[in-house]
C-alpha cells in the first residue's frame, strides 16, 4: 500500500471534528445521555481501529475503512435502538441517514482502495470526509456534548 492511499484513507476518517452543540434548548435527559454514550463508545471504537490499522493487521489498502464500517453499524444500530422523544425526533432521523451514508462511503472507499488507484482513493476519500462532517453536525445538533466535544485525531502513517 502506497503511503498516499494510507494518507488518503486517514484523512478521510480523521475529518470527524468536534462542533459546538447547536441547540442549547434540548434536554440532558436519559434518551440525551444515553445516545451521549452510545457516540463516544462508537468514537472509541474508531480510534482503537485506527491503531490496529497502524499496527498492520490487515495489509489490503482498503482494510482501514473496510474495518471501520461495522463500528458505525453498530453506533447507528445502537442509536436506533433508543426510544426517541417526540421533540427530538427529525435530529435522531438525521442522524441516522447521517450514519448510514457513512457506511456507505466507507464500504465504497475499502472498494476503490484496494483497486490501487490513488487519485480515485482521494476522490472518495472526500466522500467520506463530507459525510462525517454531516455526521458530526447531527451529532451536534442533537446536543451530545460530551460526544461532540471529542475529536478523533488520527497518527499519521510513518514511512
Amino acid at each position: 500500500m502506497t503511503l498516499a492511499t494510507v494518507a488518503a484513507l486517514l484523512v478521510a476518517i480523521g475529518a470527524f471534528i468536534a462542533l459546538k452543540p447547536a441547540d442549547e434548548t434540548i434536554p440532558r435527559d436519559r434518551y440525551t445521555i444515553s445516545a451521549d454514550r452510545i457516540c463516544l463508545e462508537a468514537k472509541r471504537q474508531i480510534v482503537a481501529t485506527e491503531r490496529r490499522s497502524l499496527r498492520g493487521h490487515d495489509p489490503a489498502p482498503g482494510a482501514f475503512s473496510r474495518d471501520l464500517v461495522p463500528v458505525v453499524s453498530t453506533w447507528r444500530s445502537e442509536f436506533q435502538a433508543l426510544r426517541v422523544p417526540g421533540d427530538r425526533l427529525e435530529q435522531a432521523q438525521a442522524l441516522t441517514l447521517a450514519l448510514q451514508r457513512v457506511e456507505i462511503e466507507l464500504a465504497a472507499l475499502s472498494l476503490v482502495a484496494d483497486k490501487g488507484n490513488s487519485a480515485a482513493t482521494l476522490k472518495q476519500a472526500r466522500q467520506v470526509d463530507a459525510a462525517t462532517g454531516v455526521v458530526e453536525e447531527a451529532v451536534a445538533a442533537l446536543n451530545l456534548e460530551r460526544c461532540a466535544g471529542q475529536t478523533i485525531g488520527f497518527a499519521k502513517p510513518q514511512s
